[in-house]
């Protein structure tokens, strides 16, 4: 398992300390076999693909190997979580298989993905000039009644890179009662470090 401890968001002057779990670390220019990942994120494969970036040879490729890549993710699971979730998206088909596995591996774990929910016209976190305060004030909290008893939580997405979105949601989770001292465990498929 690829595991690092790291301070989110990146390049701000609040952060928290979380356990980054992931399949692959990329570079500026290699995401592995992560490439339809980021390259569908960044509008770069719809261009590659002339408009049909799921006929491309890099989503044909990712697709065929998912069921490796979901195999391998069990590997990235802590022993014990409270409470999954993963943030909304715009491609919330990418996080899934992988929150699917979660589940599977920590079946006790609440799922806290529903209790969330962005606005349509939201800035992406990965665009540049988007506010830290713009990306915590889009996302919609409804708090359980449970966030005062978590101890531990895993949030899972298809990418990593800030960190700033997992800090939005721990905004929300935290003014919703949850203890600054619950564990924080992040697991991704592809982790962009900045």
């Amino acid at each position: 398992m690829n595991s690092i401890n790291i301070k989110i968001p990146a390049n701000e002057s609040q952060q928290t300390e979380i356990q980054l779990n992931y399949l692959f670390k990329a570079n500026q220019t290699d995401c592995g076999d992560f490439q339809y990942l980021q390259s569908l994120r960044s509008g770069v494969l719809k261009v590659l693909s002339g408009g049909n970036p799921e006929q491309h040879t890099i989503a044909i490729n990712y697709h065929d190997s998912l069921a490796k890549y979901c195999e391998q993710f069990r590997s990235l699971m802590p022993n014990e979580i409270d409470a999954i979730l993963s943030p909304p998206s715009r491609y919330p088909e990418h996080a899934e298989p992988y929150r699917t596995i979660a589940k599977q591996v920590i079946p006790t774990a609440i799922d806290l993905t529903p209790a969330f929910s962005r606005a349509n016209d939201a800035p992406s976190s990965g665009t540049a000039g988007t506010l830290l305060e713009d990306i915590i004030a889009s996302l919609t909290y409804t708090p359980c009644g449970i966030e005062h008893s978590l101890k531990s939580i895993l949030v899972i997405d298809d990418i990593f890179s800030y960190g700033r979105t997992t800090y939005s949601l721990l905004v929300h989770l935290r003014n919703a009662g949850m203890s600054n001292s619950c564990k924080v465990t992040v697991a991704c498929p592809l982790w962009i470090p900045t």
